[in-house]
């Protein structure tokens, strides 16, 4: 029988569905069974012919069940001991009979299929019924058929009587609303947590709405429960809409009407919310209530159940506990309620209890000001029964710090009393018990010593009856209020001291467990773990931190690099340290892709992927904060710690693969976004991006479905700090940003919400101007961001505007239109005024006004427009929000300190409500199509702003408009100073002027030289006319701060400086060739000076009598003359300055001091060059050593001398292991490849030396490293400088030998001359006749040069003024500018076309080929005539000269014979004693006088000797000319001519005649090769300018690596490759990697490459990003703002070259290859074709037409998606065709024939709509075309039409995005009904359009326009390119 009673329990509790309480550990598990989600009150219990046939299959397969299990076999030990029977003898076994084999037979086999079943049906008890099994199945067979049997008819009586009796009657049926509208709190579908975290509006509008549609349905309390949840989400108070709920009707009938024990309160409502919603929603829930209310811990209502969410909640706290325990005992909530401010209910918290299971309340002090309470507060409502207690309740009690029992008089003497107290006190956790005894005959408070519970008790007498009267206020409340807290004091815990206090002194979670009976989650052992290592870890030194977050430091390390790295490029002369740390930003990439992940981050995963990883990991932060404060850290190394988990994590996800199960933990992170975690967005610390894991975050499955492809608008809330945005945000949009008095946020997180239609992403910012920042920069930085990603922007502000923030909001303002890039262009801003006391928002206008006209006044007029749209200042949007706590001061007693509890203020609620539900109905405006769109713009939007310091430098408008007006005066002062053609050629007159005044003087000495450069920098200054002054007052009279001036004062300095330099540079530059000039010059007297004393015989001159005699003074003359010469210039110091110019030219980094430098160039100037040391050191240990495979062979190492076996502590000096001879060539070869097209540049290029470095790293340092790495090592910092040193040397040798040479170059060709010096010397003392011959060379040829010189100077200036006119066009930007154009000219030439293919080919030579053709047609063509017209000029005036020489040559009497000097002249009376003295003057004399008779009209008579020169005289002493010489001259009539003449010394002529025969051939000669050498001149000239323009033209030369494209980057020292347009990658025979194994080029541009796009490199398959990450130099996402055509150029240039290039490399040309910058969707054609006779005609001309127009639709590609589906309708429609690829559309057209009936166009759309069902078109990715074509009139009525069409159209609404076509084709087609159609879907389509064809010809035109139609132009711009 008591197998029989249990049996019948448990099959009747099945059948009935009322199971009792599973017992705690059952006979499979020792886990608790899962429960189902929805609570049982939850089920509707519902009976029926369903659970009539459960029962009968339940019974049977029990019954079969249990007799299958009789048979005689071992019993499994399972559960509990059970008496097992013996095995019954065979005898006894009623399978031995027939009858009872055959029934067991039968039973066997319905109890194999049938044993399952009441398993399957009942999972959630099948734990019993194995147990009930297991106990039968002791019992004998018969008596359990016989029991098995009366079990399932006793079941089926009770379950047929039950549900006759549940079977609604029909007056029932008519009521049954009306009973659902009086019922209270009824049980309805659960509240799951998507509808917890949808956004709704909770203002007052929405709340009377509520209150409207509720009548008291289940869907009315539904909707009433998810408004309630989002008012708690949101932290709206309950109170006043509790308020208007009771006095709704449906509540005040029920009311009235019934005698309902549970009213309607707050209390109430929260209650029914947690047994009507899911487990996740009940954990938010008690979060949000937490802070103001009291919670409750468990209630038997409406259900007997322990809130065990609870446990996450809890905080660490001391509690006190209040138990009442006589029912005499009123009002001890109301008490509690004053004593302590709690909120515990006062009205119905009995109600909610009963004897099974108290309410229980508690309550903590989160809403107080510190010093807060310090303990919590929890009220057991009701009586509690001492005699009947529970445990649970005694473990609650005894595990606080503070028990306060209530009790009466009389209940002082119970033994249960003083048992319960005893107990309670003899707790370790109990520090003081307080006994209130509430007396009615006491009437005043007072403390009772005299008791038995010991010295922990406090008893107290509370007048009872007095306290009612009172109302539990006035003076007996201050005297409790003295009473206790006087007690409570002395065990208060210093304040923020609560984490230090011992655990006994504190009330947690695991004092709750025990009370809830529950036990501690596994996970919350290993969240003690993680907390503990963590707080080991960051109280610590710091060197641990490497161990446990290997990544994040890493991390930290690269984002230190890239800082630097960004500052470097903005900074000059940094280069060189620019590529070191990006050596090193590349090798801490390598290094973090091989890190493990340790100990502590694999137990946080677990974590993350825990089921309930949300509370996880809030629990986590609270037992964090308690370890850390245990160590005395403030909570802020809380948050880093928890960011250090977070960002090792990610660190791991976004760039290496050691994490197990990566998409599991992306899903968890996903699953906790989705939950309403916020993620970072920006590191605040480092201004980093996590685009690798956000991408990965946003397409996660968990996300995608959550975001089911709506678009997203993004709401930014920005301000300063503590000015309450993330509190805003979270009572806006429920987020749960955190929220403190100080930093709470660290750079950007986000927060994603969603409504039926949108996805809304909230970012919340860091504060601005925050003092633990104090950084403006990133201030500009976090505003100008958010500005520009976001589409709703909250600035928010606490009190009124501040002039920091206005000036802050200005320049980002600003800085938004220079943001020249994929951005939001006008995001909607609103200003929020936070805690401000003047509700209006129209009295803080005026103050938006004045900035507005700030900023107007700063920028220029065409920013103004654009200006006012972004921030909308002349209509701004202000919301005025009140303070949000309302406080309440609470007097603790007389003599203690006051608590102030804060309480949410009902206004701020109702304020936000409005502002949120206001926001909401705005959605719609601008969005993106999704979320990935928006995080493709975000990360180089970041990263464009900090890249660029412009854009975030200015501090304020005002700056910015005093920088413009200061720049602009300092541009107009310098031109009217200087640059204006009045003051060019004012300055260069002064400037001559003081070049004349001192070149009167020696210029060799170094005085007149400094002379020279003193009175340029005097004339420079009074030039300049005090302009430094001027602007100092300037920038007096608009008061620029002192940042301005000083950086305006550098400027001018700066221009000014310059400027001075070259007036310098030019005339010291000429000083030094006049000084070279003047050392020939003075060379070629002194030689001319020594045969003058050879031939005078001088006493202390050799006589010379012979060749021999004559070479040996040459020498011994010109050894001296080169001394002379040479001695005035001193090379040392000239290459010591030109060495210094080229160290002071190199980059900085990596070079070693001057001093060492100099010291080893050394080695090259004394004695024979030295092989070059090294320094001792050059190489160190790599930091990772891991020896690899040798070579076979190396270039640079020395493999014998490297050490055997491991290489670790070895150290290498002197260099050994390297061959540095080896490396030296390699240098100097580097060096003269770079200096191949410099040689002769005296001064060293900026430029030049930075080519040479950049390829020391990449080709000399690079290959070093490379073979050093294959032995665990590498060049040191001094080996690296010891190569600079190197290449320094080396380029100073190369660059000083070529400059010496150009300064020498007048003496050296001195010196070249030294041959012809030697025969005219030779000629000249031996006195041989071709001495005359000689001299007259000599002086026609100087004669000659000096007037081709100035003529040449005048046609130099003509050729600079020529070069300076066209300067502009030789440019880098014209000339490419030109290829470009020339790439995309319409109508080209084959010669054009070959020119645009070689510049794709070689870039570089044909923009050198345009440079060289542009300069020869608008230089070198323009000079030519020029030259020969100043050629010709010159000749004529030489001509004179020539006819004047011939006179002479020619006269009779000046023949040979008669032209000797001792014929012509007199010197007999000639005062002299040696006769070879005499000839010699007397040649002089000759000499004189042709050159006085060439350019003076009368001439002298005699010459006498003065200072041993000749000078005319009239006395009778000296030479007198002969009649044959003519007395007056003939001067030439050239001026020019004439002074030439005289200024070339004619040293003597011995025959006229010789002389001037001589001098005649010589002009001839000269005068034929006039024009040639002019011309030569000129070529110099031009080819000196060319050289120059063609050095700048292409300053770098590095193509781009994935098109080739030639770097354009203008800057010479930029460290950032770019290029404004990159051409297809095709034309590079780059592959596309979708393409079906088939070569199809690619023809995307670099700058559409999205991230994740794979592409095909010679060396494998790599992404993008990979590509991006390797040629990290390369900034490919610089495009050419002013040109937004270079896709469509770029289509057009691989249209025209395509094909070529693809049969270059062996490709198949496509039109378009990738057709748009992001993968599109397929394209679907729907075809809705008429099919009516009219199509048919005569011959069916119609109906072939439309078969060619259809055809066109088919893409040229074969690999281009594209799908049709046809429709063809006459009277009737019918779909022929579905989904069919281009083959079969083919093919169906050739075998489709139309019924060619009447024409219906409703029933062509019916199919179409059916079509659309069919295919599920809507829900398709393909973009969808719908066709409709038509040549007839509609015959099927216009209603019926209609209707059709708008089905249709609705059909196709979920769709994202479609086109519709309407085309009338043929004359006799309804032309009206078809644009009508058009105009009516065109409200549903993304396009509508209508065309007419009159002929097949257009309407395959039509088919071809829609084919050709750009991909997704139907499609919202945000979808394809956001």
């Amino acid at each position: 029988m008591e197998a029989m009673t249990s049996t019948f329990g448990i099959i009747r509790n099945f059948v009935c569905g009322k199971v009792g309480q599973v017992p705690p550990r059952t006979l499979l598990s020792r886990r608790m069974p899962r429960a189902s989600k929805t609570p049982a009150a939850a089920q509707p219990q519902r009976v029926g012919w369903m659970v009539v046939a459960r029962t009968l299959l339940g019974s049977a397969g029990a019954l079969a069940s249990l007799v299958f299990l009789q048979a005689p076999r071992r019993t499994l030990p399972v559960g509990r001991a059970l008496p097992r029977r013996r095995t019954p003898r065979a005898s006894q076994n009623f399978a031995t009979s027939r009858p009872r084999g055959l029934l067991l037979t039968v039973f066997t086999l319905l109890a194999s299929v049938s044993t399952l079943v009441p398993l399957l049906i009942f999972q959630e008890h099948r734990a019993k019924l194995l147990h009930a099994i297991l106990i039968v199945r002791q019992l004998p067979p018969m008596r359990v058929a016989a029991c098995c049997g009366t079990l399932a008819a006793f079941g089926l009586v009770v379950e047929f009587w039950k549900w006759m009796a549940s079977r609604p009657t029909k007056r029932q049926t008519h009521t049954q609303t009306r009973d659902l509208a009086t019922r209270m709190f009824p049980c309805i579908e659960q509240i799951t947590f998507e509808s917890y975290r949808k956004l709704e509006p909770v203002d007052a509008q929405q709340q009377d709405e509520l209150m409207e549609r509720f009548g008291g349905s289940e869907a009315g309390w539904k909707n009433l429960a998810v408004f309630l949840c989002h008012m708690l989400k949101v932290g709206h108070p309950l109170e006043s809409f509790v308020a208007k709920l009771q006095g709704h009707r449906t509540f005040q009938a029920h009311f009235e009407g019934s005698g309902e024990s549970v009213g309607l309160s707050v209390n109430s409502l929260f209650l029914w919310l947690l047994d009507v919603v899911d487990d996740d929603v009940k954990r938010h829930l008690i979060q949000s209530h937490v802070r103001y209310e009291a919670i409750p811990l468990t209630t038997a209502w409406p259900k007997v159940r322990s809130c065990k969410e609870v446990l996450w909640s809890m905080h660490e706290r001391p509690a006190l506990v209040s138990l009442k325990l006589t029912k005499q005992v009123q009002g001890v909530s109301q008490l509690l309620n004053q004593l302590f401010c709690t909120r515990f209910d006062e009205a119905h918290g009995a109600r909610f209890g009963d004897s099974e299971q108290q309410f229980v309340q508690m309550q903590y002090d989160l809403n107080f000001k510190e010093p807060d309470r310090q303990f919590a507060v929890i009220d057991a409502h009701g009586v509690f029964d001492v005699r009947g207690a529970a445990a649970a309740k005694h473990l609650l009690v005894e595990a606080c710090q503070f028990p306060l029992l209530h009790m009466g008089l009389d209940d002082l003497g119970l033994k249960e009393v003083q048992s319960l107290v005893s107990r309670v006190t003899s707790s370790s956790k109990c520090k003081c018990a307080f006994v209130f005894v509430w007396d009615p005959d006491c009437s005043t408070v007072r403390e009772i010593s005299a008791h038995p519970f010991g010295e922990k008790v406090q008893l107290l007498s509370i007048p009872s009856r007095d306290m009612q009267i009172a109302g539990r206020k006035g003076p007996l409340l201050a005297s409790i209020k003295e009473f206790l807290f006087k007690e409570l004091e002395k065990h208060r815990l210093p304040d923020n001291k609560i984490w230090e206090a011992p655990p006994s002194s504190l009330f947690g979670a695991n004092d709750m467990l025990p009370f809830l009976n529950a036990q501690e989650p596994e996970i919350w052992g290993s969240l003690r773990s993680i907390a503990r290592k963590c707080a080991d870890v960051f109280c610590s030194d710091g060197q641990e931190r490497a161990i446990d977050f290997p990544m994040t430091e890493q991390y930290v390390k690269l984002c230190k690099v890239e800082a630097d790295l960004r500052s470097c490029e903005k900074k000059k002369n940094a280069r060189g340290i620019a590529i070191d740390l990006r050596k090193e930003w590349r090798g801490l990439q390598n290094r973090r892709k091989h890190i493990s992940p340790s100990n502590l981050t694999q137990e946080f995963v677990k974590v993350l992927k825990a089921e309930d990883s949300d509370a996880c990991l809030e629990q986590l932060f609270k037992f964090m904060q308690q370890e850390f404060r245990l160590r005395g850290k403030p909570d802020v190394d809380v948050l880093l710690a928890t960011s250090y988990l977070h960002k090792e994590v990610v660190q791991f996800l976004s760039h290496s693969t050691a994490l197990k199960d990566e998409d599991a933990i992306v899903e968890a992170y996903a699953n906790l976004v989705r939950k309403g975690m916020p993620f970072e967005i920006v590191d605040g610390e480092h201004l980093h991006f996590p685009q690798a894991f956000l991408r990965k975050l946003f397409n996660s499955r968990c996300l995608k479905k959550f975001m089911q492809k709506k678009p997203l608008e993004v709401c930014s809330t920005i301000g300063p700090q503590s000015s309450g945005k993330s509190t805003l945000s979270n009572h806006l949009y429920g987020s749960r940003f955190g929220v403190s008095v100080a930093r709470c946020t660290r750079g950007i997180f986000g927060s994603f919400h969603f409504t039926d239609g949108k996805v809304m992403l909230i970012l919340d910012t860091e504060g601005l101007q925050s003092a633990e920042r104090a950084d403006p920069k990133f201030d500009r930085i976090m505003m100008l961001f958010i500005f520009a990603v976001s589409n709703r922007i909250d600035i928010t502000i606490k009190g009124n505007m501040t002039e920091p923030m206005k000036k802050l909001v200005q320049v980002c303002a600003h800085s938004l239109q220079e943001l020249e890039m994929n951005k939001v262009p006008h995001p909607s801003i609103t200003w929020i005024m936070n805690q401000e006391s003047d509700p209006k928002p129209t009295h803080h206008e005026e103050a938006f006004a004045k900035m507005f006209d700030e900023l107007k006044d700063a920028v220029a007029d065409s920013e103004v427009e654009s200006l006012r749209e972004v921030l909308r200042l002349d209509e701004p949007s202000i919301a005025v929000v009140p303070t949000m706590s309302s406080s309440e001061t609470f007097v603790r007693g007389s003599s203690w300190q006051d608590w102030t509890c804060l309480r949410p203020s009902d206004e701020f609620s109702r304020v936000c409500a409005k502002l949120a539900s206001e926001k909401l109905g705005k959605w719609g405006q601008t969005s993106f199509a999704h979320a990935t769109n928006w995080l493709g713009m975000a990360e180089p939007v970041l990263l464009t702003i900090m890249k660029f310091p412009s854009l975030t430098d200015l501090s304020d408008v005002k700056h910015l408009r005093d920088m413009n007006l200061i720049e602009q005066w300092i541009e107009s002062n310098m031109t009217e100073s200087f640059y204006t053609e009045d003051r060019k050629a004012e300055h260069q007159q002064a400037r001559d002027s003081i070049w004349n005044e001192c070149a009167k003087g020696p210029l060799s000495s170094f005085q007149n030289r400094e002379e020279l450069v003193r009175k340029l920098k005097s004339a420079f200054q009074k030039a300049a006319g005090g302009i430094e002054e001027k602007l100092a007052n300037y920038m007096n009279k608009y008061e620029c701060e002192e940042r301005l001036r000083k950086e305006m004062s550098s400027l001018l300095s700066s221009l000014l400086g310059t400027e001075q330099s070259a007036w310098v540079r030019d005339a010291t530059h000429a000083w030094e060739q006049v000084q070279v000039r003047d050392a020939r010059s003075r060379g070629a007297k002194q030689l001319n000076a020594k045969i003058c004393n050879l031939l005078r015989g001088n006493s202390s001159e050799t006589k010379i009598n012979n060749e021999k005699q004559a070479n040996q003074v040459f020498e011994e003359v010109w050894v001296e003359i080169i001394k002379d010469m040479e001695s005035k210039f001193d090379r040392s110091a000239f290459e010591n300055n030109c060495l210094q110019d080229i160290y002071d030219a190199y980059p900085r980094e990596g070079k070693p001091h001057f001093a060492d430098v100099s010291s080893r160039a050394q080695t090259f100037t004394k004695g024979p060059p030295q092989p070059f040391r090294p320094s001792e050191d050059p190489t160190q240990a790599l930091d990772t050593p891991a020896p690899s495979k040798q070579r076979s062979s190396y270039k640079f190492v020395k493999a014998a001398e490297m050490p055997k076996g491991t290489i670790l502590g070895w150290t290498w000096k002197g260099g050994q292991g390297v061959s540095w001879d080896i490396l030296e060539k390699e240098v100097i070869k580097l060096v003269n490849e770079t200096f191949s097209d410099l040689l002769g540049d005296q001064e060293p290029r900026l430029s030049s030396m930075r080519k040479i470095h950049d390829r020391l790293g990449e080709d000399v340092v690079k290959q070093v490293n490379g073979e050093l790495q294959d032995f665990g090592r590498k060049l040191s910092l001094n080996g690296c400088g010891d190569i600079v040193s190197m290449a320094m040397i080396h380029t100073w040798k190369r660059q000083a030998d070529a400059a010496w040479e150009q300064h020498m170059q007048p003496i050296e060709e001195f010196k070249a001359d030294k041959e012809k010096q030697r025969k005219y010397f030779c000629t000249q003392v031996l006195q041989r006749p071709e001495a005359d011959a000689q001299i007259a060379q000599f002086w026609i040829a100087q004669i000659v040069q000096r007037c081709r010189d100035q003529a040449l100077d005048s046609l130099r200036a003509l050729t600079q003024k020529t070069i300076s006119k066209e300067e502009q066009t030789f440019t880098r930007k014209s000339i490419q500018s030109h290829l470009d154009n020339l790439l995309v000219k319409d109508h080209v030439s084959d010669q054009e076309k070959e020119k645009q293919f070689q510049y794709i080919e070689n870039p570089k030579e044909m923009i050198e080929e345009e440079l060289q053709s542009r300069f020869e047609a608008r230089v070198s063509q323009p000079l030519a005539p020029e030259v020969k017209n100043m050629a010709q000029d010159l000749k004529r005036m030489l001509n004179f000269l020539l006819y004047e020489l011939k006179e002479v040559r020619d006269r009779p009497d000046l023949q040979a014979d008669n032209a000797g000097s001792q014929k012509l002249l007199d010197a007999r009376n000639f005062v002299t004693c040696d006769p070879s003295v005499t000839e010699d003057f007397c040649k002089q004399a000759l000499g004189k006088w042709l050159v006085a008779y060439l350019t003076k009209e009368h001439l002298p008579s005699k010459w006498k000797i003065v200072n041993g020169q000749l000078e005319e005289c009239e006395e009778d002493d000296g030479i007198m000319i002969s009649e044959a010489l003519r007395h007056d001259g003939s001067p030439v009539g050239d001026a020019v001519l004439r002074s030439a003449v005289q200024a070339v010394s004619l040293e003597r002529v011995g025959n006229l005649h010789f002389f001037v025969k001589a001098a005649v051939d010589v002009l001839d000669s000269e005068m034929e090769l006039l024009e040639k050498s002019m011309q030569s001149e000129v070529q110099e000239v031009t080819s000196r300018s060319k050289k120059e323009f063609k050095y700048h033209l292409i300053p770098c030369s590095v193509r781009c690596p994935c098109c080739e494209r030639l770097c354009d980057n203008p800057d010479p020292n930029h460290t950032v490759h770019r290029t404004c347009w990159h051409l297809p990658r095709g034309l590079r025979g780059r592959q596309l990697l979708f393409s079906s194994g088939r070569k199809i080029p690619s023809t995307l541009i670099c700058t559409e490459m999205k991230d994740e796009t794979q592409i095909k490199e010679p060396d494998g398959q790599v992404t993008w990003k990979e590509l991006k990450e390797r040629h990290s130099d390369w900034d490919f996402s610089v495009s050419d703002a002013v040109r937004p055509d270079l896709e469509a150029k770029s289509q057009i240039v691989w249209e025209r070259h395509g094909p070529r290039v693809c049969e270059r490399f062996g490709l198949q040309f496509t039109k378009y290859g990738e057709r748009s910058l992001v993968p599109l969707p397929p394209r679907h054609y729907l075809l809705i074709l008429d099919g009516s006779g009219s199509m048919h005609g005569e011959r069916g001309e119609k109906w072939q037409a439309l078969q060619h127009a259809v055809r066109k639709l088919i893409p040229e590609e074969e690999w281009v998606p594209c799908f049709f589906s046809i429709v063809v309708f006459s009277t009737k429609a019918k779909i022929v065709g579905s989904s069919l690829t281009s083959v079969e559309l083919s093919e169906l057209l050739t075998t489709l024939k139309p019924p060619f009936q009447s024409t219906d166009f409703a029933a062509a759309f019916q199919s179409g709509t059916e079509c659309v069902q069919k295919e599920e078109l809507y829900e398709s990715e393909s973009e969808l075309v719908v066709v409709f074509m038509s040549d007839g009139q509609d015959g099927g009525g216009s209603d019926k039409r209609k209707s059709a069409i708008a089905e249709f159209a609705a059909s196709l609404s979920p769709s994202p995005w479609w086109s519709f076509y309407s085309i009338a084709f043929g004359l006799d087609a309804d032309k009206t009904t078809l644009r009508e159609i058009a105009d009516f879907i065109g409200k549903y389509a993304t396009t509508s359009n209508y065309k007419e064809s009159v002929d097949g010809v257009e309407l395959a035109d039509a088919f071809v326009e829609i084919a050709q139609s750009v991909p997704g132009t139907g499609c919202n711009h945000q979808t394809l390119f956001g």
